[in-house]
């Protein structure tokens, strides 16, 4: 019974961590914000593009919010987001 309970346990988080993980073509980023980014600002982080306006709060603006390069997936080799008037 111990031994269904541990492998049910470990499916379980196995399906959560693939859950988690892009879809192998969505293009992955490594992203470096600017100062104006509203959140984490002046950082960098692994996402792909929707993850990214999220963590950074870059959206519907014309100053360089983020820039990102391409490390994984299919998708133009940067990318760019903007934040702000």
């Amino acid at each position: 019974m111990l031994g269904v309970a541990i492998a049910a346990s470990t499916t379980g988080a196995v399906a959560a961590k693939l859950l988690d993980t892009p879809a192998a073509q969505e293009p992955v980023y490594q992203w470096q914000s600017t100062n104006i980014a509203p959140e984490n600002p002046n950082s960098n982080a692994q996402l792909t593009r929707p993850d990214a306006i999220s963590y950074f709060g870059c959206e519907n603006g014309n100053q360089l919010c983020a820039e990102g390069t391409l490390v994984s997936g299919s998708g133009d080799e940067t990318s760019e987001l903007f934040h702000g008037m």
